[in-house]
């Protein structure tokens, strides 16, 4: 959480991520950051991110949901709180988090399986 948001940048470019689940020195969790969360507290306080740590800008409610949720769920309690983000735990444990850029290309992929598998049988039945 004390991190400068300049260096907590240079580490997500690094790594080829778009955030991060932030824990205090115990390892829980403290709060969620993404490069949205960044980019409108730098704009917000017209600051350096030099002289805003992780803290200022991450957002503190987390909301989570549990390794098992199925995605029509998942989407709904991103609608329901207005993010786009959902922490993923197994019980206390956190496996990391979902991103509703990710639901949605899952669900698309879902689709275009099932379109495709629909017309290997419609073929091999000479046409519905």
């Amino acid at each position: 959480p004390e991190e400068s948001l300049h260096d907590f940048a240079g580490r997500l470019l690094d790594h080829k991520m778009f955030g991060a689940i932030v824990r205090n020195q115990i390892g829980e969790v403290v709060g969620v950051i993404t490069e949205h969360d960044m980019v409108r507290e730098a704009f917000q306080k017209k600051a350096h991110l030099y002289d805003i740590t992780v803290a200022d800008a991450m957002t503190e409610h987390v909301i989570t949901c549990d390794d098992s949720t199925d995605l029509a769920e998942a989407l709904a309690l991103m609608g329901k709180h207005r993010i786009r983000h959902l922490v993923v735990q197994d019980g206390t444990k956190v496996l990391g988090f979902v991103s509703i850029k990710d639901i949605l290309e899952k669900i698309h992929a879902d689709e275009q399986l099932e379109i495709s598998v629909l017309r290997d049988m419609a073929g091999m039945h000479g046409g519905v």
